[in-house]
């Protein structure tokens, strides 16, 4: 692939002002013609594929596959229209109100690797649109032929919940298409995400959030401002939004929809969250995985390569060989912090914790010993936050139970597991608590293995503010 010349497509059609409304008589048609017509230059091995024009301006491509046998199809997802950029006025700077650079300039700035391109659908979405096109354009001048059908579907109101994506769904449904893989827009490749990771980072997004639109209507007698009555609409419907607010709809992480073997990729990553230490698992995947250099690494984890390096040793070593026959906890120690947590005692729980213990949710929180335990997350977990969303919670109850040879907490609330929480004892004391409360994953993958309902919250991160 010609790096420097897809930089100058992606330029190219980020200059078109895609800009989608939702009310479509002020749509810039035009535009969206302009576009095509530059898809269709820009890419013409993807576009001799014969694009089919879905609800007005979605494109549907289909790559046919060498065995019709093969199985289900792939479909690479995109969009190309974008959100209106601010308004310029006339005093404002070169790049107008909030942009460094114009909007719809595609401006590249800086040097070498780290040349960027600024401009409105950069990243959401016409990037991944390029990237899409560039990959199969070079798959289709090298000859290559896909084993089963991959479908490449590009929308034109995605920012307005239009109907192009649904169209095309209900076309590939009439045709009797069911795809076995989806890719769909996603997030960014972003800095500052995760404490303790300096460099880039891309997060997998494994779900999507729904949309719901509510109304409210309050109705009360009407009033004169100069003395508003106690109680009025307003007030009313403020008290409304925030009961809304404080009960999100529940996260849930659905089975996946293609049978498969998930015997060996589950043990694996069980041996990484539960053997390795957040460096070595860390270092493994992106070494392994990602066949990062060991400097890559060290920058990434700020650390040196020699440490690394030795992480790597230890964390390759515990794969080959996993600790199975680690010493037991106290079970003991375990069931008076269940008693206690039943009880709602929250001065016996902090004392059953060393005074250096660490409680911690990884990526949002860590609490260093019983003081800040008891006031945080243990408060939070029997009674609720106060100032937060979470005031009216039902109660919470802890229980006892071994997961790969290993004793770990289950959080109830109701009849569902609430959080998955890993233990460390130390003698006859609680060393370290870690909450898996947002790692939807973690409780996804545990609570399937000892077949018990559960709920997931979603993921949510640090921030230095």
């Amino acid at each position: 692939m010609d790096d420097a010349l897809a930089v100058e497509h992606l330029r190219a059609l980020i200059r078109i002002p895609t800009v989608s409304r939702a009310d479509e008589s002020q749509v810039d048609a035009e535009s969206f013609t302009r576009f095509r017509a530059e898809l269709a230059r820009l890419y013409p091995r993807v576009h001799a594929l014969g694009p089919e024009l879905v609800a007005g301006g979605s494109l549907l491509f289909r790559w046919p596959g060498r065995d019709p046998q093969a199985g289900e199809p792939a479909v690479l997802m995109a969009h190309y229209d974008v959100v209106p950029a601010d308004v310029v006025p006339a005093d404002a700077g070169p790049g107008g109100v909030g942009w460094t650079y114009p909007p719809f300039a595609a401006e590249l700035v800086g040097d070498g690797a780290e040349q960027r391109v600024w401009g409105r659908g950069a990243i959401d979405d016409k990037g991944m649109l390029c990237a899409i096109l560039e990959a199969v354009d070079d798959a289709l001048a090298a000859g290559v032929r896909p084993e089963r059908d991959v479908y490449l579907s590009l929308g034109h109101n995605e920012e307005t919940q239009g109907a192009g994506a649904a169209a095309i769904v209900d076309l590939l449904k009439s045709r009797g298409v069911r795809a076995g893989l989806v890719i769909d827009e996603g997030g960014a490749i972003v800095e500052g995400l995760l404490p303790g990771v300096v460099g880039p980072i891309a997060m997998i997004g494994l779900s999507e959030k729904g949309v719901a639109g509510v109304e409210l209507i309050a109705e009360k007698r009407g009033g004169h401002a100069a003395t508003p009555a106690p109680n009025g609409a307003t007030a009313v419907l403020a008290r409304a939004i925030l009961r809304l607010e404080a009960h999100p709809a529940r996260v849930s992480l659905p089975e996946p929809s293609i049978a498969y073997e998930p015997r060996a990729p589950r043990e694996a990553a069980g041996t990484l969250l539960s053997q390795l230490s957040p460096q070595e698992r860390a270092a493994v995947v992106l070494k392994d995985v990602f066949d990062f250099s060991l400097d890559e690494i060290a920058g990434t984890l700020a650390t040196t390569p020699n440490a690394i390096k030795a992480a790597l040793h230890r964390g390759r070593g515990k794969l080959l060989e996993p600790e199975v026959d680690a010493a037991p906890v106290a079970p003991a120690v375990l069931d008076a912090f269940c008693a206690a947590f039943n009880a709602r005692d929250l001065d016996q729980m902090t004392a059953l914790l060393l005074d250096t213990s660490i409680v911690e949710l990884p990526g949002l929180v860590i609490e260093v010993g019983p003081a800040a335990a008891k006031a945080g997350i243990f408060t939070g977990t029997l009674f609720g936050c106060p100032a937060g969303p979470h005031a009216e919670l039902p109660r919470a109850r802890c229980e006892v139970r071994a997961h790969r040879g290993e004793a770990i907490f289950l959080w109830w609330l109701d009849d569902r597991v609430d959080t998955i929480v890993r233990v460390a004892v130390d003698g006859e004391r609680i060393a370290r608590l870690t909450s898996y409360y947002h790692a939807p994953e973690v409780i996804a993958e545990v609570c399937r293995e000892l077949a018990l309902p559960f709920t997931t919250h979603g993921y949510h991160y640090w921030s230095a503010s």
